[in-house]
């Protein structure tokens, strides 16, 4: 592992943790630590040094972006939603799409699917 992905490694699990904690005192139906989790997943996921089963994990694991998807849209259905909230909410679909064919690249069938 090169130094660059090791950097890249440790800020994605200390991004992850962070948004976790968010999740669970700051803001426990906000979307963007979820969306947050989702992302760190992805670049764990994206490491060149991660083994073949890592990546498998976290592809799947990204599945926080269809749990942020969620909170966006019952914020929108509700009328709440604004702003950069809703351009975030945008945003999902396309990074659960990453996922969906980093997936099915693998050789495993799509595991995150958007509900729009």
């Amino acid at each position: 592992m090169d130094d660059l992905d090791g950097l890249r490694k440790q800020l994605s699990h200390s991004c992850r943790d962070w948004a976790r904690r968010q999740i669970t005192s700051q803001s426990p139906n906000d979307a963007t630590p979820r969306m947050n989790i989702g992302k760190c997943d992805t670049l764990l996921a994206s490491a060149s040094s991660a083994m073949p089963n890592q990546r498998i994990d976290h592809w799947r694991e990204a599945d926080w972006y269809q749990k942020s998807l969620e909170i966006y849209q019952d914020l929108k259905s509700k009328g709440t939603l604004g702003g950069a909230d809703a351009k975030k909410r945008d945003e999902v679909p396309s990074e659960i799409e990453k996922c969906d064919e980093a997936l099915k690249n693998l050789g495993l069938f799509q595991h995150i699917k958007p509900k729009l």
